[in-house]
């Protein structure tokens, strides 16, 4: 087992003494602004830019002005569009394929969705449009109010897109693939055959030829015994291939999947067949190899918790990892072949703070519950070539903890992960790969509020990981400042983007900050 604390080994930036040779780019007079309003623009691990989205002008009582910028990997302004829309329009999400960034908006009053694609030209196209579903405006307006991103867009090769979204029909509730063109126009839809129960699916992988969804499956919506399993759509929205994740012993939960020559690796935790998928810790972690035309198996592997991950643990962290539950956020290969599985701690606890404001509260309405969610460490599981466990690392940090939501208390602990990664709750903040995957970039930001002073101090920590040598280096970047929010996103190689939002000031200020790699 690697454990350790990352030290600071290069630079401290202070909010009031930027250097003169940052590279900065700031908004000013914005209107409403959230994080779904500002993202990367990637193609092959590789940052190309960024979009941003804002309100900037009152037209009239019902409609507003709103900005569509795009930069380049330094910040520098590519491409800039005002549109007209109703002053109930919102960014839902974009996603870039290699031609074009698709923006999917969504109008609470009217309940329609809209795309709209910037070419890699900078031209913005027309709008195509379409009605969404009760279910998807029950989840798009629970996501506005709470200020949760949405994952449902993404490339499919370099001339299309897919959404996959909910809807719910007589049967129970089930999903769509869309299948979008370079202009957001619909190609082609998907609906499962499905019986009365539940069937939703989650976006996986892709390439040029096919898209690989992960299903779930259950009776019906209060249960926690769900099936899990795999399509495969083609580019014309046929089918593939569906198949279980299971076997006579596990039920398999997949979290990521990457192509390799013919076949797809798909990586996850398993659970015994026996188990309640929603409700069980899992036993530990699965990987399987599968033809990518037909799905057929070509191998599997899989390591326990208990006789293989924890004898890579220190006594007094074995503990600690029992105690925890842990969430995956990405799993990536590196260029020596090893697996990387990048997952951070979290369990459910009582809440002083939440128990407290009850109190106070009584009988009044309060979205706080008495329960929390504890954030711990980040984990590390790194597998070989071969599928079989090689080492553990385990990247101390300090705890953090977030009192729920009431509306999520009830909520199953899997549910609950996802929901922390929508609504930003996690510590990490993104994993950044080099072209060839020689070196893995893994990061997470610490707050803390800076005694006898108004401002926070964030302090944004990078794990590297070098395949030439199987080791991990790492960085700090300290940055005081009295912003609204702060946040981190990945950048061009050797630098991390840091985003500050001033609510009072109505500004957003983005700059580049060197980091060692």
């Amino acid at each position: 087992m690697k454990k350790f604390i990352p030290i600071m080994v290069a630079l401290l930036a202070i909010f009031v003494a930027i250097p003169a040779t940052a590279q900065k780019y700031t908004l000013n007079d914005i209107g409403r602004y959230n994080m779904r309003n500002a993202g990367g623009i990637v193609e092959g691990n590789v940052i190309k830019g960024y979009y941003m989205f804002y309100e900037s002008e009152k037209i009239d009582r019902k409609n507003r002005a709103f900005e569509i910028l795009v930069l380049d990997e330094n910040l520098k302004e590519k491409v800039s569009e005002r549109i007209i829309e109703p002053k109930t329009t919102f960014l839902l999400e974009a996603s870039y394929n290699g031609t074009g960034i698709l923006f999917k908006f969504y109008d609470s009053k009217s309940g329609m969705v809209t795309y709209r694609i910037i070419d890699n030209a900078g031209k913005l196209g027309s709008k195509q449009s379409r009605a969404a579903s009760k279910l998807e405006v029950s989840i798009y307006n629970n996501s506005l109010s709470k200020d949760l991103t949405n994952l449902n867009v993404n490339p499919f090769g370099k001339d299309m897109f897919v959404d996959v979204y909910d809807f719910k029909d007589k049967k129970g509730y089930s999903y769509q693939v869309d299948g979008l063109d370079n202009t957001g126009k619909t190609l082609w839809s998907y609906n499962p055959e499905h019986v009365k129960g539940v069937d939703k699916a989650d976006y996986l992988i892709a390439n040029d030829k096919s898209v690989l969804l992960l299903t779930q499956n259950a009776k019906n919506m209060t249960t926690r015994d769900y099936h899990f399993g795999l399509v495969s759509l083609g580019s014309d929205g046929g089918i593939n291939f569906e198949i279980p994740l299971e076997n006579a012993k596990y039920n398999m939960l997949a979290h990521n999947a990457y192509f390799e020559g013919e076949n797809i690796v798909v990586i996850g935790e398993y659970y015994d067949i026996d188990d309640k998928a929603m409700k069980a810790e899992s036993k530990g972690i699965f990987a399987k190899v599968i033809k990518a035309s037909s799905g057929d198996d070509v191998s599997e592997s899989f390591i326990s918790w208990d006789k293989d991950i924890l004898n890579k643990v220190s006594a007094e962290n074995k503990k600690e990892i029992k105690n925890y539950s842990l969430f995956f956020h990405n799993i990536v290969k590196s260029s020596n072949g090893h697996i990387l599985a990048i997952g951070e701690q979290y369990r459910k606890q009582v809440s002083a703070g939440g128990l407290a404001m009850k109190a106070v509260m009584g009988s009044q309405n309060t979205d706080a519950s008495a329960l929390e969610i504890k954030i711990g460490n980040i984990v590390v599981i790194e597998l070989n070539s071969d599928f079989t466990l090689s080492d553990v690392t385990i990247v101390e940090k300090k705890p953090n903890r977030v009192i729920l939501n009431q509306s999520y208390s009830l909520v199953n602990q899997h549910v609950l992960a996802k929901l922390l990664k929508y609504d930003g709750s996690f510590d990490y903040t993104y994993t950044q790969n080099s072209a060839d995957n020689s070196l893995i970039t893994m990061s997470y930001i610490d707050m803390e509020k800076v005694e006898g002073k108004g401002s926070k101090k964030a302090v944004f920590n990078t794990i590297n990981y070098l395949g030439s040598d199987g080791k991990y280096s790492s960085d700090k970047l300290v940055l005081s400042t009295d912003a609204y929010s702060i946040r981190a996103l990945a950048a061009k190689s050797g630098y991390v983007l840091i985003e500050e939002y001033f609510r009072k000031d109505k500004r957003v200020a983005y700059r580049l900050e060197p980091i060692n790699l």
